[in-house]
């Protein structure tokens, strides 16, 4: 099934580059570093990594953070240390790969098309699309196997987590104490000290305006900007204007159903026998070939000949199996035969095979009727893709001929111009907020000699072609459209000054006994579930220390809050509610957590990992 969603695949490529933001940041390729050669970099257990393979992790990983970051990556992430986490991260999997096959764990390919089907990244209008899981995995520069290998890699180590974090517990005495704490009541005194009340009270003088604003005159410039005519195209407008008759609809049910496609998962049940292939050759495999041909069954045969141990115990039959479950060389032999017939002898695993086709079981066919929608989607989703690339074509073949402008563009594809509201090089509004779209706009070719920018994409479904329509430069602002500013600035400045002294103040007083609590206090008694006071001012009290006395915080609004923990009271009976049903769920989630990384630390400091640190990190 993988390799016929390939074959599907390979009709046409897609010469773009978009960022792909289901996997924005993945390493791909995992789980298959095993090498025949000695000379490697790093060596876990028997598992050998060889430094091309480094290198290639490293190249997947600095291109999709090319991708996510606009094309420019951010200076910490340093050569070395790219390689330093890509060393780690692959050290990691391949630890986790090698505990699951210790655990006997396997990861179905049914398993991997379920999870490429229920990608919201490789869905048009909620439908998996071949072609979008084509042109998506294309533009990181990923075959369909290398990805595969990713989601094998999730898979199983989801499954390995999932087989230790099921089998935690937390005892009765572990859950009185987590319940005791995260239920206990508090007694607060607190008062809120109001920084608009401050603020209000602050003058800023104009000599002090000007002041500041003559000392801090380079801070005070107004960017260069511009506003943009543009065209948008998308895929989802496109699909509009596509009629899908039923005609149509009813011959790619028929081409499918031929093909298998709904005729449900087909079952095999096979003979096989197997027997080692032994260094003083006795020929039993070609004997037991011979006596089927013959007419003799698998069973008779596994029960006369020395054949293996698991020939021997289901009595040459391997049972009823879903062909893609099965290893190559058993695929290969069991295409060319017919029910009843005998295949050729093929070597696997040092065993020599033969096997047979009892019998069929073909799955229950799906109608047309249930089936009839998703069809539909599925072809305007491929027709819609197909006519989107083929506009990026033309497209780019108006601009690249040089002497066509925003207006002859909009003519020909028949999409109203749009102008855009003022971008600044580094800010701007609606599709002019990413980055991306803003470097490629503020060019020289396009600012000042009017070219029309190559197709921007703003997702991987629309992309924008502009052309400037003013442009101004950066200049200085004048002292009075920089006043405002500079008045919010220092009042903001001032305010906080002001507001800190006092809370210093009263803090200090307060637990001087020099002041006492009074009627500007309020008072808060409860636990985290109450609803008295809101969230932040419960995350305050209840992530305090006790033992501070009063204490106090800035608030996200800017106001201070002065306050003491009076008192805490833990809860012997919690209410069996939902609130502590949710707890401890998330007490053990938290502690099967720790199981696995306890049980992974374990199976890492149990395991031979040889570092060639030299070879791979020379210059």
């Amino acid at each position: 099934m993988l390799s016929k969603i390939r074959e599907n695949l390979s009709t046409w490529v897609v010469g773009l580059l978009v960022v792909l933001v289901a996997i924005p940041l993945v390493f791909m390729g995992l789980g298959d570093y095993q090498t025949p050669s000695n000379t490697y970099v790093i060596k876990i257990n028997d598992q050998n990594i060889t430094n091309s393979k480094i290198e290639q992790e490293v190249y997947q990983y600095k291109q999709a953070l090319s991708k996510n970051y606009g094309g420019s990556i951010p200076s910490i992430y340093t050569d070395e240390f790219i390689k330093k986490i890509t060393v780690e991260y692959i050290i990691r999997t391949t630890l986790i790969d090698q505990m699951s096959r210790d655990f006997g764990l396997v990861f179905h390919n049914q398993s991997i098309l379920d999870d490429l089907y229920n990608t919201n990244a490789f869905k048009d209008n909620g439908v998996f699309s071949n072609d979008l899981y084509k042109s998506q995995l294309f533009r990181l520069n990923v075959t369909p196997e290398i990805y595969e290998s990713y989601v094998y890699q999730k898979g199983i180590s989801e499954q390995l987590k999932q087989s230790i974090t099921d089998t935690s517990i937390l005892t009765k005495n572990e859950i009185l104490d987590l319940t005791s704490n995260r239920f206990q009541e508090r007694v607060i005194n607190f008062k809120i000290l109001s920084r608009s009340k401050v603020e209000n009270n602050i003058t800023i003088s104009e000599d002090n305006l000007l002041g500041y604003y003559d000392s801090n005159k380079d801070n005070f410039r107004e960017p260069e900007h511009a506003f943009f005519r543009f065209i948008e195209i998308s895929k989802d407008n496109i699909s509009k204007n596509i009629t899908i008759t039923e005609n149509e609809i009813k011959t790619e049910y028929d081409n499918r159903l031929r093909d298998g496609m709904y005729s449900g998962t087909k079952k095999y049940a096979i003979s096989h026998v197997s027997v080692p292939i032994r260094d003083n050759s006795d020929n039993i495999h070609k004997r037991i070939h011979s006596e089927l041909l013959n007419g003799k069954s698998f069973a008779q045969v596994s029960n006369e000949y020395d054949v293996s141990k698991e020939s021997k115990s289901n009595k040459g039959f391997m049972g009823e199996i879903v062909i893609e479950d099965l290893p190559a060389p058993f695929k290969s032999a069991l295409y060319n035969l017919e029910i009843g017939q005998i295949s050729e002898i093929f070597e696997y695993q040092n065993k020599y095979h033969i096997i047979s086709i009892e019998s069929i079981t073909r799955g229950k066919v799906t109608k047309f009727d249930s089936v009839k929608q998703d069809i539909r989607n599925e072809l305007l989703s491929d027709i819609a893709a197909k006519k989107y690339f083929s506009l990026i074509d033309e497209v780019n073949e108006i601009i690249y001929s040089g002497d066509n402008d925003i207006s002859y563009l909009s003519d020909f594809l028949k999409v109203e111009v749009d102008v855009s509201q003022r971008v600044n090089k580094d800010s701007g509004t609606g599709i002019f907020k990413f980055n991306h779209v803003r470097n490629d706009l503020f060019r020289d070719e396009i600012i000042f000699n009017q070219k029309l920018s190559q197709p921007i994409f703003i997702d991987e479904d629309r992309f924008i072609v502009a052309q400037v329509d003013k442009y101004f430069d950066e200049k200085q602002m004048s002292f009075d459209k920089s006043k405002n500013i500079i008045n919010k600035l220092l009042k903001d400045i001032k305010t906080r000054e002001i507001l800190l002294t006092q809370s210093e103040d009263l803090r200090d007083d307060l637990n001087a006994d020099i002041k006492k609590i009074d009627s500007s206090f309020e008072s808060f008694s409860g636990t985290t579930d109450s609803n008295e006071v809101n969230e932040e001012l419960k995350n305050i009290f209840f992530n305090s220390n006790p033992t501070l006395g009063f204490q106090f915080k800035t608030m996200k609004s800017g106001d201070i809050i002065i306050f003491n923990i009076q008192s805490i009271n833990k809860i012997k009976e919690v209410e069996k509610d939902d609130n502590y049903k949710d707890f401890i769920n998330f007490s053990k989630n938290t502690y099967s957590e720790s199981d696995f990384d306890r049980v992974f630390r374990i199976f890492k400091d149990n395991s031979v990992i040889d570092i060639d640190n030299e070879t791979l990190y020379q210059d």
